[in-house]
């Protein structure tokens, strides 16, 4: 940002704030780059782009896209869990076939599991694929 940029005073409720301070933390820049980067992004994903992002800009949206899927697919894993332990199940298949996960490349698709598999291990979990649709979860043996 430079100086020349046009400036204005932004209220916003403290918890919000908190809120976009921690992810900003998390993705190493300022308060304000970080609100800019999100108003940015979501310029270009609802509205109709005009001009060609730079290839560095669109690295950096796709990784905030891969870390938004990693959250959904976080949630998806608890509400099958959750089922499968009020089922009495020792198996929780996780359907993630309404995600893009067959287009992304080896390194994408670590990405977005970069957290997810090392909290099933540390919590005792087993996990295997079939194929990048179903993830099939395990509790059945105790550690």
């Amino acid at each position: 940002m430079s100086r020349e940029d046009s400036q204005f005073k932004l209220r916003m409720p403290p918890e919000l704030r908190e809120k976009i301070e921690e992810s900003a933390k998390l993705a190493k820049r300022s308060l304000n780059a970080e609100i800019v980067a999100r108003l940015e992004e979501s310029q270009f994903r609802t509205g109709k782009p005009t001009e060609l992002p730079q290839a560095s800009k669109a690295r950096e949206m796709a990784a905030v896209s891969r870390r938004k899927m990693a959250a959904a697919i976080r949630s998806e894993i608890l509400s099958a869990l959750q089922y499968a332990i009020s089922q009495g199940l020792s198996e929780a298949p996780v359907d993630l076939g309404g995600f893009s996960l067959d287009e992304l490349n080896e390194h994408e698709f670590e990405d977005v599991f970069l957290e997810i598999y090392p909290e099933l291990t540390a919590a005792g979990y087993g996990y295997e694929w079939d194929k990048r649709h179903t993830l099939h979860i395990d509790f059945s043996s105790p550690e």
